[in-house]
Formats: structure tokens, C-alpha cells, sequence
């Protein structure tokens, strides 16, 4: 059997197990719920800051209090 052979036979494969799982497609789907909108507008802006773990070789001690001070909070 040769790859155009191998890469037909695969997608015949695909599409007959695609075709046993038809009654269960989007079951296990959950609708995300996010907050309402709110009007912000004349309220001040305001900045976050996310601390993150990284790998090892990018880890580096931040300041949040001066992160904070530079954000003029």
C-alpha cells in the first residue's frame, strides 16, 4: 500500500467512526456564562497585575509595589 492508498483508507476510517459518534456529538458542551456588562464610563481606570509562574529560566523576582507606584495608584 502506498501513502495516497494509506491516507484514503485512514479518512474512510475517520469518517465511519465519526459516524458512531453522531448521537453523542455536543453533549459534553457547557454554555459559558460571563458577568453582565456594567457602565464604566466617568469611573477611573484602573490597572491589574497577574503574577505568573514561568519555567526556571525565566524567573525573576518582580516588584508589585513598584509596578503599582508606576501605575500611579
Amino acid at each position: 500500500m502506498d501513502i495516497p492508498d494509506s491516507v484514503t483508507m485512514a479518512s474512510g476510517a475517520a469518517s465511519l467512526a465519526s459516524q458512531l459518534l453522531t448521537d453523542r456529538r455536543g453533549t459534553l458542551v457547557e454554555k459559558k456564562e460571563y458577568p453582565a456588562e456594567r457602565d464604566v464610563r466617568g469611573e477611573p481606570p484602573r490597572v491589574g497585575v497577574f503574577r505568573v509562574r514561568l519555567r526556571h529560566q525565566h524567573r525573576q523576582n518582580r516588584d508589585v509595589k513598584k509596578a503599582v507606584e508606576y501605575s500611579g495608584d
